[in-house]
């Protein structure tokens, strides 16, 4: 018995919808480490308009913790862990 060959299959809108709202996200958190699994981890999320909304108000809050201020940013969270925490 041969294994079966499968391709890919190609994104669905679903998924370049999900993708544009990690648009919004990536520019705004402030340490650019591991997009690629950030990415997963919004796909997981999968934010309607008002969770995107939650998301992006907490960030700018979590921006002027002193947690993230302190040293310069080093205690910054990678983005995929602050997502999915």
């Amino acid at each position: 018995m041969t294994p079966e060959i499968t391709t890919p299959p190609t994104p669905s809108r679903g998924r370049e919808r999900v993708l544009q709202g990690f648009a919004e996200f990536w520019p705004s958190y402030p340490k650019k480490k591991n997009k690629g699994d950030a990415e997963r981890a919004w796909a997981v999320l999968h934010p309607d308009f008002t969770l995107r909304q939650r998301i992006l108000t907490a960030l700018e809050e979590a921006r002027r913790s002193p947690e993230w201020l302190r040293e310069r940013g080093r205690f910054i969270p990678y983005p995929a862990t602050w997502l999915r925490a």
